[in-house]
């Protein structure tokens, strides 16, 4: 079998009906409604939108019920919803689902002999061998795909076919056979064709083309995949030091789960993985409890969903194959937890389950009744007797981040440090970043993100959404990773140093020092020149004697990095000076966060999005202003009387007789503890070997510029090599080419596109996009052009306008202010022709980008685009209208 040594057969149906037994009737019981008559199986092709699948009235995700193709319920407000985009969404999980069923009938056939399980993975496999073909591969976001929008969704579905098929083999050969010609072979040579390197969808697509292999017996390919190249580089660098994944907690646990598949059947087959490999991949079983908050969810880090709780039957299924594997006590502890009786029973949702496509459920009870069919396949016959273990403080650095723990009042306060790695592109820019909690209550939150499809994806992945510190109310760069300068942990208190170069000129530093009853954090920053630093404060609380007055949020910030979604924007009247001081209570807990500066403060009172499908909260923005500095913050959950006073070196804490002198020095930070008969020194140290200090991201060798001509025409031919597809390459696109002549007239820009992509495709008037979160014009035909200069520059998309020779030129977002003198075009016998003039200003060097659309009458989104820069084997998805500057073609302008 792909999932088990044939000879442990015999001893998994002992166990499967010893044991596990209720879980093998639980499973059963799952399977209902493939049993008890003939399923539904869609013809039409899954669809993503922004309105699919989401309540219309506040985005939360719809529940998904496998009976309900056409009705759809909205868990928070009960509200009904129907129509084409709620139910092509439905399709998306339904095939997941219903691909999970042949193999839950299929592992119950091989284990218990249940002739109706046999018959229902039968029926399943042939009615999708039969259909499979019918599925247009056409329109999709994120790879080519039949059933559904994205590659790795079908990765998932094949890889539950192949097992099922595996599992069914001796039962009906058949249909083994049948499933191999009719959708194993036409779905891998899609798969394969989209290599999406370290991210963890090719994770999934990896294990689908490894069952693939091995259910064919094509060892050779079998082993390429599980070898360096393909299994071998995600365990190498997709795990990091620390055992997580480099996306954070919620592709850990995704991209986990595929490893498990690829390690499994690598294992079972024979086919040998480094053992310092598997032993990151073991590491990573124990990942999600190491920063698991006090309510026993996990951060909502990165690309996150919000507050996923541990209690789920898909963790405890987690947990249970990682402990057959690794017996780590950790592991037995939070199985512990999770099958207390103490808490609250209910509905799991395992029912609902769509492969290893998560949908996140309440927390409730569980027992082992509730695990997932790999437990029936591989969990232990029993577990140990053990009781849950205290969560300590941890610190990551791999994944670059540090957890402090401590116990106050009977529950954990919770403190952490994000400080190092960026998470690619499911990162945020949100290097030294701090959250605090106490209990459930959550003080300073991240609230991770909501759907990719919508628009406040652009809040959600900005610095202001997050408790880290911005330059001149920009951003940070958003792959750029922190340091770790120091840590130490005792057992009085313990510290933790990021860094960070936060732009090309400033380099920030943020330390927090946390005792059990308050912490101290220090933010430190040295620039090359006058800079402001803002650093958002997401608390909700009430500011001690201020007077607001109405400010203009554009005017103070701009309109960019998340400011586009404040609602409202007050500045605190009366001069703070150089402290502030906020008072929160909530769900029986206090915080009192006392902020001081060396440098004259400015508090502003926000309102904007918390986290995902809720309301607008407020939350402040302190602004100091210097080519350095440093701002310092207490933070007192102890709810007693306490006085806070700062100097340029100290800051003095005292509670009752007790007083607290903390300073940092140049070798270690220092505490000075003194009361009425007793006298104190602690020093924490914990040096890392610092890196170099480099402020400027560089991206290897600098870029070749070449020289142009004043009233000389260049002319640039996109060809083949340009070619930027979807699914369908350049010669099934119908060759479409495009020339580009470019000219220096005076301080202008000339440029001429003529594009022979066939008939034209306008945008209508009014036109919205109702599947993603980008603007419609990039899915018909036009082009972007981008140019930057050595003082400004500017983007634009830029279309030809139905009954006008004048194109309709839309800016894009933070590339600078230049302004189009003109776009003019006319249709040619192949296509257009468009004429552009933009301002240099008397700048003698430039770079330039440019991208020509193409689609088809038909078509959702466009077909492909040809890049003066060249296509390199890159497909269009998820491109928009953004351009990565390390593209573009750079020019000297010479007499």
């Amino acid at each position: 079998m792909l999932l088990l040594d044939d000879g442990l057969a015999e001893s998994r149906k002992v166990i499967s009906a010893d044991s596990l037994a209720p879980l093998a009737s639980s499973l059963l019981a799952d399977l209902s409604p493939v049993l008890e008559g003939d399923f539904h199986l869609p013809t039409k092709k899954a669809l993503l939108s922004r309105v699919g699948g989401r309540c219309e009235k506040d985005g939360t995700p719809l529940t998904f019920d496998p009976q309900s193709p056409s009705s759809h319920v909205c868990p928070r407000c009960n509200h009904l919803h129907r129509g084409e985009f709620h139910d092509r969404w439905w399709i998306y999980p339904y095939q997941l689902w219903l691909a999970e069923r042949a193999v839950q009938a299929a592992l119950l056939t091989v284990l218990r002999d249940n002739p109706e399980c046999a018959r229902a993975a039968k029926a399943i496999l042939e009615r999708y061998s039969h259909q499979y073909l019918q599925y247009p591969n056409r329109d999709n976001v994120l790879g080519p795909t039949r059933l559904f929008f994205s590659t790795y969704l079908e990765s998932i579905w094949l890889l539950q076919i192949c097992i099922a098929a595996d599992l069914l083999s001796e039962t009906y050969p058949a249909t083994k056979d049948l499933v191999i010609d009719s959708i194993v072979q036409p779905s891998v040579e899609l798969i394969a064709s989209y290599n999406e390197q370290l991210s963890n969808r090719q994770v999934w697509n990896n294990a689908a083309m490894l069952a693939a292999a091995l259910l064919t017996r094509d060892t050779e390919t079998a082993a390429t995949i599980a070898g360096p190249g393909g299994l071998g580089a995600h365990l190498e660098h997709g795990l990091l030091a620390d055992g997580t994944w480099y996306e954070g907690e919620n592709y850990h646990q995704f991209a986990h789960r595929g490893l498990w598949y690829c390690v499994t059947m690598s294992e079972t087959a024979g086919i040998p993985i480094d053992r310092r490999l598997t032993t990151k991949f073991d590491d990573g079983f124990v990942a999600p409890l190491r920063t698991a908050l006090p309510d026993f969810t996990l951060p909502s880090r990165k690309d996150s969903q919000y507050r996923v709780s541990l209690r789920q039957w898909r963790f405890a299924d987690f947990f249970e194959l990682g402990w057959t594997r690794t017996g780590d006590q950790r592991l037995a502890g939070a199985l512990s937890t999770l099958y207390a009786p103490d808490f609250p029973s209910g509905d799991t949702g395992r029912a609902r389950s769509t492969a290893d496509v998560e949908n996140n459920e309440a927390p409730v009870l569980l027992s082992r009744a509730d695990l997932g069919w790999r437990s029936l396949l591989h969990a232990a016959p029993d577990l140990p007797a053990t009781h849950a273990s205290h969560n300590a403080t941890e610190s990551l650095v791999g994944q670059g981040i540090t957890v402090f723990r401590r116990k106050y009042d009977d529950d954990e306060v919770y403190l952490a440090l994000d400080w190092g790695q960026s998470g690619g592109g499911h990162g945020h820019p949100d290097r030294l970043n701090i959250t605090l909690s106490h209990g459930a209550k959550r003080w300073l939150d991240d609230y991770g993100t909501g759907s990719y499809v919508d628009p406040s994806l652009r809040w959600y992945r900005s610095t202001l959404a997050h408790n880290a510190p911005m330059i001149n109310g920009r951003s940070q760069p958003l792959l750029a990773n922190g340091d770790l300068l120091a840590f130490e942990e005792t057992d009085d208190m313990g510290w933790a140093l990021g860094s960070f170069d936060a732009n090309d000129t400033a380099h920030v530093e943020r330390s927090i020092v946390v005792t059990n009853n308050y912490a101290l954090e220090e933010l430190r920053w040295t620039a090359d020149e006058q800079v402001r630093l803002e650093l958002p404060v997401h608390l909700e609380g009430d500011l001690v004697a201020g007077d607001w007055q109405d400010a203009n949020c554009a005017e103070e910030f701009g309109t960019d990095d998340g400011f586009e979604f404040v609602q409202q924007c007050m500045v605190l009247e009366n001069d703070p000076g150089n402290m502030l001081t906020i008072d929160a209570s909530g769900d029986g807990k206090v915080m009192k966060a006392t902020i001081w500066s060396n440098r004259a403060l400015i508090c502003y009172r926000l309102v904007g999005p918390s986290q995902p499908a809720q309301h607008l909260k407020p939350f402040f923005l302190i602004r100091a202003a210097g080519a350095g500095g440093t701002i310092r913050t207490v933070w007192d959950w102890s709810g007693e009387r306490s006085d806070v006073s700062f100097s340029e070196d100290n800051t003095s804490i005292s509670h009752g007789s007790t007083v607290a002198l903390h300073r940092r020095k140049a070798e270690h930070w220092e505490m000075e503890k003194r009361s009425s008969n007793h006298e104190e020194r602690i020093e924490l140290r914990g040096w890392r070997e610092r890196p170099p200090v480099s402020r400027r991201q560089t991206d290897g060798s600098p870029p070749q510029v070449r020289s142009v001509q004043k009233h000389v025409e260049y002319d640039f031919d996109l060809l083949e090599k340009h070619y930027v597809r979807s699914e369908a390459t350049w010669e099934a696109a119908g060759r479409p080419s495009a020339s580009v002549r470019m000219r220096i007239s005076g301080d202008t820009l000339n440029l001429r596109i003529t594009a022979n992509t066939g008939e034209i495709v306008f945008l209508p008037n009014n036109a919205k996009n109702p599947f993603d979160n980008e603007s419609p014009d990039i899915n018909v035909d036009g082009v972007q052009v981008y140019v930057r200069t050595q003082a400004t520059g500017g983007a634009w998309t830029i279309i030809p306008r139905k009954h006008s020779t004048q194109a309709h030129a839309r800016r894009v977002p933070g590339w600078g202010d230049v302004g189009l003198l003109s776009a003019i075009w006319e249709p040619t016998a192949l296509g257009f022709e468009l004429d552009i003039a933009i301002p240099l200003i008397g700048q003698d060097l430039f770079a330039l980008g440019l991208l020509v659309n193409e689609t088809i009458q038909g078509r959702q989104r466009r077909r492909g685009q040809l890049a003066l820069s060249g296509g390199r084997g890159e497909f269009v998805y998820l491109k928009g209208d953004r351009l990565d500057p390390r593209r573009l073609l750079h020019f000297r302008v010479i007499d």
